[in-house]
């Protein structure tokens, strides 16, 4: 999938972005603005921006917080990275949006939209950058802790309980006791299910796609919105919670 990066320094807006776009199909992480120009911090920047596709660019809020020149250090850095840059911005003065075109700037999003809107915009925006991709995945999955629970029901006599081993706003990974009850389970047909796992409960109707002995793989169906951000969210903490952990921990 396409791995966009949100440079910015309001975790609320990034967040609000980040749900959007990973229940869509797109990795998102985010990285303060100022973290950016602060050398104590190249190698955590190096990690997160390594391979971005697409960098969404907060300069409404990196203003406010930085003097003109660090902005403008921030934004020559990220030219040199991607060459697909979304600008969210009420900056006005033609002869700068030009320059910004010049460096790849692909759109401009007016931070004065309220963040339901700006966040479609810049998804828009995103969904009309042709990019190849090898990565066949459609949804960026992350691992579960243990102690989750799936409840899939075959039939009004067969309820099979296992284990997520990973989810996605696309769909899940189980692992049941043992190969003999996934025969029980018949591929593209729908199933009931129940999911538990870090204080999340969902109820959806499940696809099996993928079998490999005891680990099987699963497609959601008719996802309800609600359950659709719920999952999209519990997905961008868990990015970032191990960016910021994995990379500040080995510093």
């Amino acid at each position: 999938m396409v791995k966009v990066i949100l440079v910015s320094d309001s975790a609320i807006l990034s967040k609000k972005i980040g749900i959007k776009l990973i229940s869509k199909g797109y990795y998102a992480n985010h990285i303060f603005s100022s973290h950016l120009v602060n050398q104590n911090f190249e190698n955590f920047v190096s990690s997160i921006l390594k391979d971005a596709q697409i960098i969404v660019f907060d300069h409404e809020s990196t203003r406010k917080t930085l003097d003109t020149d660090k902005v403008r250090e921030i934004i020559e850095k990220i030219s040199k990275i991607s060459k697909n840059l979304i600008f969210i911005s009420s900056e006005k003065d033609l002869s700068i949006i030009k320059s910004w075109s010049l460096m790849g700037l692909k759109g401009i999003v007016d931070s004065s939209l309220n963040s339901d809107d700006l966040s479609e915009r810049v998804y828009e925006i995103i969904f009309s950058i042709p990019i190849s991709d090898n990565d066949k995945r459609k949804h960026y999955r992350v691992k579960v802790p243990n102690g989750s629970t799936a409840k899939i029901f075959v039939n009004q006599d067969i309820t099979l309980l296992g284990s997520i081993f990973d989810v996605s706003a696309g769909g899940i990974s189980v692992v049941f006791k043992s190969d003999e009850e996934t025969n029980s389970l018949i591929s593209n047909k729908p199933y009931s299910s129940q999911l538990d796992f870090e204080g999340i409960s969902i109820s959806a109707k499940l696809f099996l796609v993928r079998r490999e002995e005891a680990l099987c793989g699963f497609r959601f169906f008719n996802l309800d919105d609600r359950q659709l951000v719920t999952l999209s969210e519990y997905i961008y903490h868990r990015i970032i919670e191990d960016t910021y952990n994995d990379t500040l921990i080995s510093k």
